[in-house]
């Protein structure tokens, strides 16, 4: 008896995708260059979506050394124990979407200061899951329904619309960097997922496939769902792996208070760009004067000081105009003059 959990079922790339990318990647694979076929087959995928590609994102981003590491999935970058700044130059890592956009085009693999807008999210989101819906699209029509029903599309739809979510606009406007870090972190875990079942398929016994027999004896052929669990000498099903994934989603994003320490706290080292203050400071922090010569400036621009104070109390704050009996308090007598 095969549990339903381990019929997963795989298609191969669409003829669109095959004839559009994958017949010219072997030429541009080997140039760090602009791939016009990549770019104009972007921009065909998103005009349904009313996405104006040159308006918002850099020709730049879309070379062949680009696509040939999205598409070598052994070699992505997206285990959590890996730090941005020690990523291979071409290889794949979440955080190189960042420089699909204009304003952020060349930029390091490190997140912004004040972390990304809602809106820059939206637009890397859109697509993020087109470079993965593209695969497997209908042709003529670009319809990505097929992919959107899958494991991995169901997932990845529902990260993309994330800053798109009412819920979310309070939590990103309040904490804007560590929105930012979480929401990659979102799609770093799923990618990381998927990468370590694929790489298992890759050593497997049988060449990824297992046998099983109907009722009537017929064979059939079935892609093997295991993957490593996180407790060693554990194994998982990939939908078991992506229901954990699930839970965690649902609870970082709609679950978890606003006030959640997650929020307020400093990224990891080496995921921000790192600004550290001078705390001695130069002769280039004043314009290129020493610093004694500034001090003299903010002096003279401060004018002369006053020596003489603006005023001065020539009489006592407070004078007694009645005596106080000898055989009592002060108290005592300011209380008997109210009653």
């Amino acid at each position: 008896m095969v549990e339903l959990e381990s019929l997963s079922y795989v298609r191969e790339p669409c003829q669109l995708y095959r004839r559009e990318i994958l017949s010219h990647l072997t030429k541009y694979s080997q140039s760090s260059g602009f791939m016009p076929p990549f770019l104009s087959f972007i921009e065909a995928v998103l005009r349904p979506a009313q996405v104006h590609v040159s308006g918002v994102y850099d020709p730049n981003f879309f070379s062949g050394t680009f696509i040939h590491a999205f598409l070598s999935v052994e070699s992505w970058m997206v285990n959590d124990h890996i730090l941005p700044s020690n990523v291979p130059p071409e290889t794949f890592h979440v955080y190189r979407m960042l420089a699909s956009l204009q304003p952020l085009a060349g930029h390091p693999l490190s997140l912004p200061t004040q972390g990304i807008t809602q809106l820059q999210a939206k637009q890397i989101g859109i697509l993020t899951y087109y470079l993965f819906a593209m695969m497997d699209l209908e042709d003529g029509t670009f319809c990505d329904r097929k992919f959107e029903a899958s494991i991995l599309g169901q997932r990845l739809k529902a990260w993309s619309m994330l800053p798109e979510s009412a819920i979310i606009h309070s939590l990103w406007n309040q904490s804007p960097l560590q929105a930012t870090y979480q929401w990659f972190a979102s799609l770093q875990s799923l990618l990381n997922t998927m990468q370590t079942w694929i790489k298992r398929l890759h050593y497997h016994n049988d060449c990824v496939f297992y046998h099983a027999r109907d009722a009537k004896g017929r064979r059939y052929l079935l892609l093997d769902s295991q993957l490593p669990s996180h407790i060693p000498g554990r194994t998982d099903t990939l939908i078991e792996s992506l229901r954990q994934y699930d839970t965690i989603f649902e609870t970082r994003w709609f679950r978890s208070s606003y006030m959640d320490a997650i929020w307020t706290a400093p990224l990891p080292a080496g995921h921000g760009e790192n600004l550290t203050r001078n705390i001695n400071p130069t002769s280039q922090d004043y314009g290129g004067d020493t610093i004694e010569t500034a001090r003299q400036k903010r002096i003279k621009l401060a004018g002369l000081k006053h020596k003489n104070p603006d005023f001065i109390n020539q009489s006592p704050l407070m004078q007694v105009t009645t005596p106080v009996p000898a055989n009592s308090t002060l108290m005592t007598t300011l209380f008997g003059r109210f009653q």
